[in-house]
């Protein structure tokens, strides 16, 4: 009877041995599992935000887009030997891939010490279709655009050449929706194939006064350096979305349509009293906005994650 209560205690240890075997691997599975996610949860957040800082500099300033990237992934907790980020498809498409190894806690009990995890993903550049923000200042869509070379948009004297450049009336009629649709940028969107109205009359001081407002918000002069098309923060209000526009009846430019979305750099203005010309380049530069995977020749591009 003796030797049958050892046994059956032996037995009753074996199973409890056995079930805490199950528990412990159970417990490693739950909390390891969990750990595993989150890390690639961050890995895979960091990545995209990377690929998207990138992406604003695309496609004139690859080494930028290089730079932008791998500070803001570093922002996000993402080290170099983790990080590898290329330029694919001649410039027009961002490739971020990463993996980390985490370390795992219960699960060294069934003799797994760590685990990889992987993340990646993928940016393209195509034409600005839609946006948020544009000036009300427009660019005839016939004309050459030659990106970096410097024009002049004289749009405040009442005289607009608007086969060439022109005002526009975005937000209204007045002068002081004219103002601060140029200080802000228009709070509507506009897309291709929207038809809006030119804009006559002297507007000289409103044009002034705003492109003087975006030359001091300039993170740049805030430092006391000068921000040119080639050297600029990525949040420089001098780099603006103008539409590029066609007549919608031959040779009448009272009314336009939008065919398109132009990036420009504003280098300065002139005096009121001389009709606050705008000086400046048209550039290539990406937007967050609608995108459609086209690419126009105007120069602004939007970009979206892909995968």
């Amino acid at each position: 009877m003796k030797k049958f209560k050892k046994d059956e205690k032996g037995a009753v240890l074996v199973l409890v041995a056995l079930f805490m075997t199950v528990v412990l691997g159970m417990l490693a599975l739950v909390v390891d599992a969990g750990s595993l996610y989150l890390e690639k949860s961050r890995l895979q957040k960091g990545i995209d935000l990377a690929v998207l800082a990138g992406m604003q500099n695309l496609p004139d300033r690859p080494q930028a887009a290089l730079d932008a990237a791998t500070r803001v992934a570093n922002e996000n907790g993402l080290s170099g030997n983790e990080l590898s980020i290329t330029l694919q498809e001649g410039g027009t498409v961002f490739y971020g891939e990463g993996q980390r190894t985490v370390p795992l806690t219960f699960a060294k009990v069934l003799g797994f010490h760590e685990q990889v995890v992987q993340a990646s993903a993928k940016a393209q550049v195509g034409s600005l279709a839609g946006v948020q923000g544009a000036v009300p200042l427009g660019a005839y869509g016939n004309r050459t655009f030659s990106f970096g070379t410097q024009v002049t948009l004289r749009v405040g004297s009442g005289g607009n050449d608007t086969g060439a450049f022109g005002a526009l009336e975005l937000s209204g009629q007045g002068a002081s929706e004219y103002e601060k649709d140029l200080t802000e940028g228009y709070s509507g969107i506009l897309s291709i194939g929207d038809i809006v109205e030119t804009r006559s009359g002297t507007i000289a001081n409103p044009t002034f006064r705003a492109i003087g407002e975006r030359r001091k918000d300039c993170p740049y002069h805030q430092v006391g350096k000068i921000p040119t098309y080639m050297d600029h923060p990525d949040n420089c209000p001098l780099v603006v979305i103008i539409p590029i526009y066609k007549e919608v009846v031959p040779n009448d430019f009272t009314k336009v349509q939008i065919v398109g979305f132009g990036s420009f750099f504003i280098d300065s203005v002139g005096r009121a009293n001389e009709g606050a010309p705008i000086t400046g380049r048209f550039i290539r530069y990406s937007f967050s906005g609608e995108f459609t995977p086209e690419i126009n020749p105007y120069g602004a591009y939007a970009y979206k994650l892909v995968e």
